[in-house]
């Protein structure tokens, strides 16, 4: 939920019109899917191939560095992601 509140807070930096109860009702949506389903990051992870978490958390950390802003929880997710992935150099 917290993760998903950063980037909502970013996107209304960039003039969104978000809340954070859509948030929360995200998670919710996210919390009622079946047990062993997963995303396409995890499935990637899986099967060795770089995942998309800069198309996802790289452009909020841009978006956040743009409008002077930071996001801690983003920028320590998408470290770890890139650690993770099979081509990177960190």
């Amino acid at each position: 939920r917290d993760l998903l509140r950063e980037c909502w807070r970013v996107a209304r930096l960039d003039g969104a019109a978000l809340d954070d109860a859509a948030a929360d009702a995200t998670v919710a949506g996210l919390s009622a899917r079946p047990i062993g389903a997963g995303t396409s990051m995890l499935y990637d992870r899986r099967a060795g191939v770089p995942t998309e978490h800069d198309a996802i958390y790289g452009a909020v950390l841009r978006a956040a560095a743009r409008l002077g802003s930071d996001a801690p929880l983003i920028r320590a997710v998408d470290t770890l992601l890139d650690a993770g992935d099979p081509d990177s150099t960190v």
